[in-house]
């Protein structure tokens, strides 16, 4: 990455910075708020041997072959706390949000940066659990993933309600 990216993106951000909180929920700047509710619908089942199951386009997808997520499209990936030899599932239930971090990061690519947010829930007796959703693009387009792009990765398996919306 080229020191004029890197210094671009800076002010990018920092300008972004100035305006204010973003509330508008299409924006990629838009932070979800803390009591934000992940709903899961139905059972999720997590494959032997990892600790995540990764959505993209409404669905699972495959890991570790060329059948994977795409980086370059947006995806989130749901993380439990622990790797067994065995499946696990992950019951329906609600978990709420209560902590965010981004991250970028580099590729070897020039210019190339993974936009990744990390969402930390907690549920009802239920484990921890993070939600992960990620797409790769160029450094200045400062594109991490949407409130509806992230509807659309996890589909009908999991519905993230606002903390001011009904349901």
């Amino acid at each position: 990455m080229t020191r004029q990216t890197i210094l671009m993106a800076s002010l990018a951000l920092l300008l972004a910075a100035c305006g204010g909180p973003v509330t508008n929920p299409d924006s990629a700047a838009f932070v979800l708020p803390l009591g934000t509710r992940f709903v899961i619908n139905e059972p999720i089942t997590v494959p032997p041997n990892t600790g995540h199951v990764t959505f993209q386009y409404g669905k699972p997808v495959a890991e570790g072959n060329l059948k994977g997520a795409d980086d370059f499209y947006p995806h989130c990936r749901i993380e439990i706390d622990d790797v067994a030899p065995e499946p696990r599932t992950i019951a329906p239930g609600t978990w709420t949000l209560v902590r965010v971090q981004d991250f970028n990061e580099l590729y070897s690519a020039p210019d190339q940066v993974l936009f990744r947010t990390y969402y930390t829930l907690r549920g009802d007796g239920q484990r921890k659990l993070t939600v992960v959703c990620a797409q790769r693009n160029d450094a200045w387009e400062f594109d991490y993933v949407t409130l509806p792009q992230m509807r659309e990765a996890l589909g009908k398996y999991v519905t993230i309600r606002l903390p001011d919306e009904k349901g």
